[in-house]
């Protein structure tokens, strides 16, 4: 899982790596085929400093 995101470039500062990586395994466990919008939701928890956020409205 790891050297995916290294492979493709998702890896910027590394404060929120850890988390997604873990997040991206408990759901790929859970479901292997997931759809995007459960990947967002999967990963959804995880706080990054490197981007904007979207607003909720």
């Amino acid at each position: 899982m790891q050297q995916n995101f290294v492979d493709r470039g998702a890896i910027q500062c590394g404060f929120c790596t850890p988390g997604v990586i873990m997040s991206a395994k408990a759901l790929l466990d859970e479901n292997p085929k997931p759809t995007n919008a459960e990947i967002k939701r999967g990963i959804s928890g995880n706080l990054c400093r490197c981007t904007g956020y979207y607003p909720d409205s």
